[in-house]
């Protein structure tokens, strides 16, 4: 492939060139007006035109990417769990309550608040929920 000549990113080709000296693309004919247009153009083309193959991911990449995925899937599932689990406190808890109640034969008047968490709160243990 022939060499193009190199400008600046933004640097428009100067007035004094001619058509033959303008940046053109070996692959469809485009005649780019700044560099870095081109070098964009010329980078897309190649793959469209299979000269330059897509980059692949490393090995080192994608085992990295892989442990990452299963770290992330290891919170979710532990996230899931501490919900579970104090869901299963709460409905407990208000199960000895109303016990309670029921043995004191109604002398007790419970006033339990309902707690309705939103689905982002369910999912992350934030303060602010």
């Amino acid at each position: 492939m022939k060499k193009l000549k190199t400008l600046s990113a933004n640097q428009p080709l100067a007035s004094t060139h001619k058509k033959s000296q303008s940046l053109v693309c070996p692959h469809c004919g485009f005649i780019g007006k700044r560099a870095a247009g081109f070098a964009n153009h010329l980078r897309a083309c190649r793959r469209r035109h299979e000269d330059e193959p897509t980059p692949t991911p490393s090995p080192d990449e994608a085992a990295s990417e892989q442990h990452e995925r299963r770290e992330e899937q290891q919170e979710q599932e532990e996230a899931r769990a501490r919900h579970a689990n104090t869901i299963d406190i709460l409905e407990d808890t208000i199960d000895i309550l109303e016990d309670t109640r029921r043995l004191a034969g109604d002398q007790i008047t419970l006033s339990l608040p309902i707690i309705v968490l939103s689905p982002e709160c369910r999912m992350t243990e934030s303060p602010e929920c």
